[in-house]
């Protein structure tokens, strides 16, 4: 085979990569939060067994009735031991999946070892899954250590949520703060590697590691949206077609500016019942997945906040397959003439279209967010109150 042949080949191949996987190749490595930094005050709210309650060493600082799992409320200095693993993971995220088994040997090693029982503790954020989802992962992969839910994503959003999952930070505890020590994005496949960090992470000296995050100078990363894959030109042409879904006729179309770099388009619509106003929001949101696409839709309400028409832009399923038509309609119809000023009450087992549960979860969680613009757009006087 000559050598240009060869070349083509791997060029071939590696397009082919890009092309179904292009965030596990473009994936930034930053996060949030890293080495040096402070873990970020959270109190975690979840359904623990004795046996999970007993393993993290916390108190009855908040619980309601029940026999056998609790609720408890609790922080990272609420936990017992020197050293807190805390491993962000989806129980839909193939990557996540995969880890499992290496996690749970981590935590047998850690269990099995007289050095490490009791100085390291493992604690899973289960963004966008609720406790009836964990509960039943929980079962299939054998997981020992507590898992928390985080249907809303605020916790993985305040710590990284733009890294997607896996993603595991290591954090150290001291009488007055909680260091992370070390942090990473994406599987981990070998539990020897892993156990190695966990003492590596043990014996760093915090001040060192706080001192070189410093002499860095290391900005804060901020949240950033993904771009649609689509023109301003081709947003306003989709928009304009989301204004008229209900047979009506556009007469008037205006960007207008938000807080936060947002904005929502405004247009006045003429029907047999007069004139309309609506109000459309281009949402992105990344992807919960290290190797799945960020989402892309259109959101169309009216002045009462109802909602008159979802337009997925670029929404994939399992192997970054697009929608088809009727995962869009079928989405659609529990979306329309629903209020965006009223929790939507995601479902994983009715309301996710099969395949693609984490994408679902987002759209449903973006449109309950999404009365933070409706509430803008009233003290701007767009929308009387």
């Amino acid at each position: 085979m000559t050598l240009i042949k060869k070349m083509t080949k791997t060029i071939v191949f590696f397009g082919f990569l890009l092309l179904c996987f292009p965030k596990a190749w473009c994936m930034q490595t930053t996060c949030l939060f890293s080495a040096g930094d402070d873990f970020p005050e959270i109190i975690f709210q979840a359904m623990l067994t004795p046996m999970e309650k007993q393993y993290l060493g916390i108190s009855d600082n908040l619980r309601e009735t029940g026999d056998l799992n609790k609720f408890y409320s609790f922080t990272l200095f609420d936990i017992q031991t020197e050293l807190i693993i805390v491993e962000f993971l989806n129980v839909y995220c193939f990557s996540c999946q995969t880890q499992a088994p290496v996690l749970n040997r981590v935590y047998e090693s850690i269990q099995k070892d007289n050095n490490l029982r009791g100085r390291v503790k493992i604690l899973g954020i289960c963004p966008g899954n609720n406790f009836r989802e964990i509960k039943k992962f929980k079962k299939e992969k054998a997981v020992q250590f507590p898992l928390i839910p985080d249907p809303d994503f605020q916790i993985y959003e305040t710590v990284g949520g733009q890294c997607g999952t896996p993603f595991i930070l290591m954090v150290r505890r001291t009488e007055k703060q909680s260091i992370i020590t070390w942090s990473h994005i994406g599987q981990i496949s070998s539990p020897l590697y892993f156990v190695q960090e966990v003492w590596d992470a043990l014996q760093a000296d915090l001040h060192t590691i706080v001192k070189k995050a410093r002499e860095k100078g290391l900005i804060k990363v901020t949240m950033e949206r993904p771009e649609p894959y689509c023109s301003d030109m081709e947003i306003k042409k989709k928009i304009s077609l989301s204004m008229e879904s209900r047979g009506l006729k556009l007469r008037e179309l205006k960007k207008v500016a938000l807080s936060n770099d947002e904005y929502v388009f405004i247009g006045k619509a003429i029907g047999q019942d007069g004139e309309k106003t609506f109000f459309s929001k281009m949402i992105s949101r990344n992807s919960v997945c290290d190797i799945c696409h960020a989402i892309h839709f259109i959101l169309t309400f009216d002045d009462r906040g109802v909602i008159v028409d979802f337009d997925p832009v670029h929404i994939t399923k399992y192997g970054n397959m697009e929608w088809n038509i009727s995962e869009i309609i079928r989405t659609r119809k529990k979306l329309i003439g629903k209020s965006i000023l009223k929790p939507l009450g995601f479902n994983p087992e009715v309301d996710a279209v099969s395949l693609a549960t984490m994408s679902s979860a987002l759209i449903f969680n973006s449109i309950e967010r999404a009365k933070k613009y409706y509430r803008e757009l009233q003290q701007k006087g767009y929308i009387s109150q």
